[in-house]
């Protein structure tokens, strides 16, 4: 699923925030675009940054798309310049290059937002969490 900005309605909560995918071939890696879409984006999972997959839409133009977001920031620095590389990327990703583009939002690195049928990076499979909240955001489940 392509787009560059969008806006994110929980399903369970009903609150939206404003975002922006900055990377990404298998499933979109996220960023919000201010502080307080961070804000609102960190109440949503509880104060704290988890893994928790969450039912959401995803608007973009006219468009409504069921997604699952994954609520940890990983792999940037928000106070280092974007595509270079740097140690100690956020959420134990170690060395490598930054993928923190959009700064001054208070979220060091992205989050993975997924679609019917997008993959993980790493094992380049479909996650069966992330599809069951995507079914959930469908109303199918």
């Amino acid at each position: 699923m392509l787009f560059r900005s969008a806006k994110v309605i929980d399903l369970w909560t009903g609150k939206s925030f404003n975002i922006m995918r900055t990377y990404g071939r298998n499933h979109a890696d996220c960023e919000t675009l201010t502080a307080e879409d961070t804000k609102i984006m960190k109440q949503i999972w509880g104060s704290q940054w988890n893994w928790n997959r969450r039912p959401v839409i995803i608007i973009t133009g006219e468009k409504r798309i069921a997604a699952s977001m994954a609520g940890m920031p990983h792999a940037g620095l928000d106070s280092k310049p974007a595509n270079v590389t740097v140690s100690g990327r956020s959420t134990g990703y170690g060395r490598g290059v930054n993928l923190d583009t959009i700064k001054g939002n208070n979220m060091d690195g992205h989050f993975d937002v997924h679609f019917l049928n997008s993959r993980t990076h790493g094992t380049n499979k479909v996650n069966a969490s992330h599809q069951n909240a995507v079914k959930q955001a469908a109303g199918k489940k």
